[in-house]
């Protein structure tokens, strides 16, 4: 390693320790305001101060924050969690959450955990599955004013996808299988032919990993809002439904239009 390299990685070091000191000591300064002034948190009393630890893009930040109890309530709670946005039981900033999840989708869990911050502290694999398995994304907005049509087409199947794994296959025992199969379903208004090549119009998509007979449900529940929302049900006379379980006699002899 050269003199240059060491430099430079020196003083990476130092700026990332200030960062991280100055950040501590601005939440501590936040919770010394909550201890000191009584107007700002009336009805609240001093329990305990706590050491405390947030993963943050920049690095680990330990700090001290108080625990106070409400006069009325009985209820307990960390208030500068509360000035600051925080969840109980919070560990990882959202920034850091971004990092980890950006580098997750492009290459693999352990990558993701490696990338949640500057520093050389890395997450679990089993932590980054956690996170994406628990994302939920915003439904997108339906059409209108409503579209009236005579037919409506549904496709449903499954598909099989590789779990990842800390070491080997096996060593993750939740969920006890090598592959999950999330459920897939289109709901589209035909097929179209252009340039030799059929496409589903209007296509909307649902799927993600559904487990249970309520989740199941569920997904199908979804569907049935998106198309009350989006067509006059009064118009429709049919929904075609192609799935494993269909019978061809239920399909149409010739869905294109």
């Amino acid at each position: 390693m050269t003199k240059i390299v060491e430099m430079v990685q020196g003083v990476t070091k130092s700026v990332v320790d200030l960062g991280l000191s100055m950040i501590a000591k601005e939440w501590e300064n936040y919770d010394k305001l909550l201890r000191t002034r009584k107007e700002l948190r009336s009805g609240w009393y001093i329990v305990r101060r706590d050491e405390s630890t947030l993963l943050t893009s920049l690095g680990s930040v330990t700090y001290h924050k108080t625990l106070f109890q409400n006069q009325s309530t009985g209820e307990y709670e960390y208030l500068l969690n509360r000035i600051m946005g925080i969840e109980k039981h919070t560990r990882m900033t959202e920034n850091a959450e971004a990092k980890l999840l950006e580098e997750a989708v492009q290459t693999s869990y352990r990558k993701g955990g490696e990338q949640v911050c500057i520093t050389e502290e890395a997450v679990s694999k089993e932590t980054v599955m956690n996170k994406i398995h628990t994302l939920r994304f915003p439904k997108t907005g339906s059409p209108s004013p409503k579209k009236a049509l005579k037919y409506l087409y549904i496709d449903a199947d499954e598909d099989h996808v590789s779990l990842q794994y800390i070491n080997e296959k096996g060593d993750i025992k939740k969920p006890r299988r090598h592959t999950i199969m999330p459920k897939l379903i289109y709901v589209y208004e035909g097929i179209t032919c252009e340039n030799g090549r059929n496409e589903l119009l209007n296509k909307k998509h649902f799927g993600r990993v559904y487990e249970g007979g309520k989740a199941i449900e569920q997904l199908w529940k979804e569907v049935s809002e998106y198309i009350e929302a989006s067509y006059d049900t009064e118009e429709l006379k049919k929904i075609y439904i192609n799935g494993d379980g269909c019978h061809d006699q239920e399909r149409p002899e010739n869905p294109k239009i």
